[in-house]
């Protein structure tokens, strides 16, 4: 006789810690970092087990390849089909705003309607692990999954904000043929040329960065990984680089320049553009390493 497994419910409730910035605000880091994951597992015979995770932990102190040895072969696969070698697309389409780990959460949980990768403070959202789920390292696996997705929504939220829309430049300035210039990005293109980039590494196999990209050494790495697709992918940011106002290998990591010769940005915006670039380097960097580590 067939004994039927129940499968295990899952409910968890994330709380997004709040350091109040300059002035009483929120600043857009505090908003995304210091946040804990409270899970609470029962199953059919009313057994719990408690569980926590913080993302900010397997970011920038875990080991590259934590969750590579986790014998889940059927999430493996949904992987591998993810990032085939011989495709020169991805076997989806991704929406706005949807993510790289969707196809592999959608293969280990299931979500009731109108879910939402991000809690809000305090609630709790339910949702089904298949039976499958039997060992405690395979559901640490979806606990880590489902945190760092809710992280990747939160960056994907903040990305919107931190875009900048408009960069207004004065050319030749001083001389006869100076001329203003209104430069306005586009960054949804920006973003997938940057992912397209990643999902080109995954196929490959390739080692991730050793380090989150917000560190030097790694920012100039992943930078020569995607910088160059991702301005190529805006008329905007290839007339900057045509200006000499993006520096991609620059010393100090940051690739915009508010200046070079008689060519200036009317306001400063090359720390807005190194933040809304960085973000997006960073979002990329996570789902990277994430597949990576399941391949």
């Amino acid at each position: 006789m067939t004994t039927h497994i129940p499968p295990v419910v899952a409910r968890t409730t994330c709380w997004w810690n709040f350091r109040p910035g300059p002035g009483g605000r929120v600043s857009g880091s505090e908003l995304i970092h210091d946040a804990v994951n409270l899970f609470s597992f029962a199953d059919a015979g009313g057994v719990t087990a408690q569980d926590s995770y913080e993302v900010d932990r397997w970011t920038n102190h875990g080991d590259p390849q934590q969750f590579q040895g986790v014998p889940f072969a059927p999430l493996r696969a949904v992987v591998a089909g993810l990032v085939p070698p011989t495709a020169s697309t991805l076997p989806c389409a991704l929406a706005p705003g949807a993510s790289l780990l969707d196809p592999v959460l959608a293969a280990l949980i299931t979500t009731p309607n109108g879910w939402k990768w991000r809690p809000e403070v305090d609630r709790a959202e339910g949702f089904v692990f298949p039976a499958v789920l039997a060992t405690a390292e395979e559901r640490r696996l979806a606990v880590h999954l489902v945190s760092l997705r809710g992280a990747v929504e939160a960056r994907t939220v903040l990305m919107g904000k931190l875009n900048v829309g408009t960069v207004d430049l004065v050319v030749n300035g001083g001389r006869p043929t100076q001329q203003a210039e209104r430069l306005t990005i586009d960054w949804g293109p920006v973003f997938r040329a940057g992912r397209a980039a990643i999902v080109t590494r995954l196929r490959a196999r390739a080692a991730v960065v050793q380090r989150p990209p917000s560190t030097d050494e790694a920012g100039r790495e992943m930078n020569g990984i995607i910088a160059a697709d991702m301005f190529a992918a805006s008329p905007a940011l290839t007339r900057l680089q045509e200006l000499n106002l993006i520096a991609v290998n620059g010393r100090d990591g940051k690739p915009f320049k508010k200046e070079h010769g008689t060519t200036k940005m009317v306001d400063d915006r090359s720390g807005d553009l190194h933040a809304a670039y960085n973000h997006i380097r960073f979002l990329l960097y996570l789902e990277w390493r994430a597949l990576r580590e399941l391949l």
